[in-house]
């Protein structure tokens, strides 16, 4: 329905569109819709209509962006990101004395926090203040009433601090805009907005209080020229009763129904989801059979393998564009990982809206390894995931040397034990009479170079040990990682993920930036804080920050989640997970909504019919529901709203075709695997791309290894030593000395033999501080060499027991082994 206080204005954005639209009298409409993909849609939408003459304006917004633009016209502020706005709900639980979650002795655990800060939000959004929370404790007892004093208490210490820091979250600058002047907002229109006149707001499928009474403010700028697009329908109770009280709300503000509902395409669809879904209905409608299909899978992998292998047949023998397609879920964090994997193998282009959380970021994780480095002075843990993470690149560090010399020498922690323990390893090996001059030379070439690389790592990572203004550490950090030349790494070796990669480093050092400006306005401007100080807003930081890569317009399947696709039409809909569980979800409360504040189980049940409905509602031509039947050792049962559908359409079920067709060169080669001699395979492989005499190879090599298991050969672990280089090294070995405790090894295992003594292979060992009889042996000829060395260059006598230079001869010898010992 469309909702007006103008009996004469009742336009929706559809029909705006359908009309011929002049140049001139789009700059007078400003429409506002739910999210910014329908913006972007939209915005596309239209300037596609203009192709003859260049655009002047378009005025779409969303809500956030709409008062957002206008109260800054007003007052200055900074939009708070949800990272920064849950790193200041932190600090603010750590100022408070808490009653009901004083039992996190050791703080509020991450999951917990983010909880609060959502919770919060949402009060914000809905105009409930801390007092109302408090006036509703008073209602609850027990540990309920602490709860909600906690959640009251501390959300009124983050507002003030908020306010203090004029940092604004979207429900705060609702308030604002609501107890701002009328004519201070009327102003802020006209200068962003000088020439619109009429508004429309489209697509939204609730409102909250406040943003009611924002609506209310602006009708009477544009003097009643304001329309809603509402879509509510009071004869269907069992799918619109959670949206009564807003039509009520928006009824008792003077805006009445104008026109009624209208449907652009697949009319009576949707005219007949909207009357009778959830309703008993006497008669099924079959009009739409052979649009709506029904998928059964084992699972939810072979779900998505259905669905990529449909959606590569609408591509490929129907002419379907992509970008005409999208797959949408519920619980889209069930699937993501599996889309990317099985429609990268069968080549499908996709747009994948699952926002990924910043400490999952391989580049950020490496990033925040270099601090953790040093945090932990040197762990020799660390050093290894320093090294190791591929995006980290210190040049001339061997990194084997390291671990080989970690090892032999047992140093687990500590930068000065690195350089001490290799010191005195160094002048202890003159003492190892198991090896020859030339071992030695090797060993003490490695040793070196191991102290070395030690030192490098250090000078290098030297601007973020030492103390840092806020300012110097964003300066200090970002010189770190350019000197690593961790930017280059992204863009070279990031596998087609060099978007995400160089995404996930901007947002980290912009949230960082921040957060930490923020921690200025607090504090000092000119204080130093540690590198622990840092660290630990990063961490924080990099637990709730999420980001999306930019979507590519016009540009592969959307692949998203309910909400994403409010407000858009696709040709194709596929609609996956319907099973209980993923669609419906289940009824959980959030446990930090108190007393009347918090969602019944009824209103949750209504919203998930509604948003089925809204999904439903979604398509052209197509429609398939997708059912996995287990996952794991856990069967599923198909989601209910299959059977109420099914009340009122009648629906195909989906079969396989009897045609095994291959959909990916993964596919070709194991159908080749199994018809080597087949020619026309043969030929596919050829066109593809694909090597084929590599695949020949490679089919002679498994042969050779498995099905010929018995006939010697190099692939099955048997060594030619006819060879002239393996005859001449074993000729020469031969003639060897070897010891009592080689040949007991020969005699155990003789290819342990063959892989320690020959190969000179070593297995990668943690190297653990418990002391052994070698060690201890070890530290005594150290501190034995340290001591002598003392008495020879300052020539100490040290036969003289009883008398005054023994006395200090015994001191010099304790104050040594007490250093070397610790």
């Amino acid at each position: 329905m469309i909702l007006s206080k103008n009996k004469n204005f009742f336009v929706s954005v559809d029909q705006f569109l359908s009309t011929t639209i002049q140049q001139y009298e789009i700059e007078k409409y400003l429409i506002v819709v739910p999210t910014n993909r329908k913006l972007r849609e939209l915005k596309k939408n239209i300037i596609s209509r203009f192709t003859d003459f260049p655009i002047a304006r378009i005025n779409i917004e969303t809500f956030t962006t709409l008062t957002t633009k206008l109260l800054k016209q007003i007052k200055q502020f900074t939009t708070l990101s949800e990272a920064a706005s849950t790193v200041l709900i932190k600090e603010t639980c750590n100022e408070l004395k808490l009653q009901y979650f004083a039992a996190y002795s050791s703080g509020i655990p991450f999951g917990t926090l983010d909880k609060i800060k959502n919770v919060i939000s949402e009060y914000k959004k809905h105009g409930i203040s801390p007092k109302k929370l408090l006036k509703e404790s008073e209602k609850l007892d027990g540990g309920e009433k602490l709860k909600a004093q906690d959640i009251a208490s501390i959300y009124e210490s983050y507002s003030a601090k908020c306010k203090n820091l004029s940092a604004y979250e979207i429900g705060d600058i609702y308030n604002d805009i609501i107890s701002a002047n009328k004519n201070d907002i009327s102003i802020s229109f006209k200068i962003i907005y000088k020439d619109v006149s009429h508004i429309l707001i489209d697509g939204f499928d609730e409102f909250t209080n406040l943003e009611m009474e924002i609506i209310e403010k602006l009708n009477e700028i544009v003097n009643s020229n304001l329309s809603i697009s509402f879509d509510y329908f009071n004869e269907n109770e069992n799918l619109f009763s959670h949206l009564s009280q807003i039509y009520i709300r928006l009824s008792q503000l003077g805006f009445n129904q104008i026109k009624k509902n209208t449907f652009d395409g697949n009319f009576k669809f949707r005219e007949k989801l909207r009357n009778e879904l959830f309703n008993q209905v006497e008669l099924k409608e079959s009009e739409f059979k052979d649009n709506v299909t029904k998928i059964y899978t084992k699972n939810r992998s072979e779900e998505i393998e259905s669905i990529a292998k449909i959606i590569k047949e609408l591509i490929l023998e129907e002419n379907i564009q992509p970008e005409n397609i999208c797959v949408v879920f519920n619980i889209i964090g069930n699937y993501s990982s599996k889309v990317r994997d099985v429609f990268n193998k069968y080549g499908i282009p996709i747009n994948l809206t699952d926002r990924i959380q910043l400490k999952s970021s391989s580049p950020v994780v490496a990033a925040i390894s270099l601090m953790e480095l040093l945090e932990g002075d040197y762990h020799y843990n660390d050093i290894l995931r320093v090294l190791t993470n591929g995006f980290i690149k210190f040049e001339n560090i061997d990194l084997n040397n390291l671990i080989s010399t970690a090892n032999e020498l047992k140093i687990t922690v500590g930068k000065n034990n690195w350089e001490q323990i290799i010191s005195d390893a160094k002048n202890l090996i003159i003492y190892r009479d198991n090896l020859s001059s030339q071992d030695q030379n090797i060993i003490l070439q490695n040793y070196n170079e191991a102290l070395a690389d030690i030192k490098k790592i250090d000078s290098t990572l030297s601007l973020l040990k030492k103390k840092n203004t806020i300012n110097e550490f964003i300066q200090n950090f970002s010189k770190v990682l350019l000197n690593l030349k961790l930017a280059c790494t992204v863009l070279e070796d990031s596998n087609d993920k060099e978007e995400e990669h160089i995404k996930s480093l901007t947002i980290l050092l912009k949230t960082l930036n921040e957060v930490l400006q923020l921690v200025k306005k607090e504090d000092e401007e000119d204080k130093k804080y540690s590198l622990s100080f840092y660290l630990d807003y990063i961490r924080t930081i990099c637990n709730w920050a999420r980001f999306n890569v930019k979507e590519k317009s016009d540009y592969g399947v959307l692949v998203t989640s309910l909400n994403e696709i409010r407000g858009l039409n696709f040709d194709y809909l596929f609609l996956g997970g319907m099973c209980d569980g993923d669609f419906p979800t289940k009824y959980s409360p959030e446990i930090f909504f108190s007393g009347s504040f918090r969602k019944q189980e009824i209103i949750h049940q209504t919203e998930e019919k509604f948003h089925f409905y809204q999904t439903l509602s979604s398509w052209n031509k197509k429609l398939y529901l997708s059912i996995p039947k287990n996952e794991k050792e856990s069967e599923l049962v198909e989601s209910t709203f299959i059977k109420d559908f099914e009340n009122v359409f009648e629906i195909t079920e989906y079969k396989l075709p009897e045609i095994n067709k291959l959909f990916s060169k993964e596919d070709l080669l194991i159908e080749f695997g199994k018809n080597i001699e087949n020619k026309l395979l043969e030929n596919q492989i050829i066109q593809s791309g694909i090597d084929l005499n590599q695949v020949l190879q490679k089919n002679k090599v498994r042969d050779l290894r498995i099905k010929n298991y018995l006939e010697a050969n190099i692939y099955n672990g048997f060594i030619n030593s006819n060879e002239e280089n393996i005859l001449n090294y074993l000729n020469n070995y031969s003639q060897k000395e070897f010891s009592i405790s080689q040949l007991e090894t020969f005699a155990k295992c003789p290819f342990k033999y063959f892989s320690e003594r020959i190969l000179k292979i070593k297995p990668i060992e943690e190297p653990t501080e418990e002391i052994e009889p070698l060690e201890l042996g070890n530290v005594l000829h150290s501190i034995l060499f340290e001591f002598y060395k003392k008495v020879t260059d300052e020539i100490i006598p040290i036969n003289s027991e009883g008398t005054k230079e023994f006395s200090n001869l015994r001191k010099i010898l304790f104050n040594i082994a007490e250093n070397k010992i610790s």
